[in-house]
C-alpha cells in the first residue's frame, strides 16, 4: 500500500507506515491553526483600521476632535 503526499511542489510517493499518516495529520492541523491565527490578525488590524478612519472622518480630521500639536 503505497500512499500520495505534496510537500510544497513536490509529489512523493511513500510506503503506507504506521507513523506518516499521524505526522501528516499533525502537519495539516498545525497549518490550520497558523491560516486561523493569520485570519484573526488580519481582521483585527482591518477592523482598527476601520474604526481610525471612521473617527477621522467623523471629525475635523484629528482623533477625537483634539487637533495634534
Amino acid at each position: 500500500m503505497f500512499m500520495v503526499s505534496r510537500q510544497g511542489n513536490t509529489w512523493a510517493l511513500w510506503p503506507f507506515t504506521r507513523n506518516q499518516p499521524s505526522r501528516a495529520a499533525d502537519r495539516w492541523e498545525r497549518k490550520q491553526d497558523v491560516d486561523r491565527e493569520r485570519f484573526r490578525a488580519v481582521m483585527a488590524a482591518g477592523l482598527v483600521a476601520a474604526r481610525l478612519k471612521l473617527m477621522l472622518h467623523a471629525t475635523d480630521g484629528t482623533i477625537g476632535g483634539v487637533a495634534r500639536p
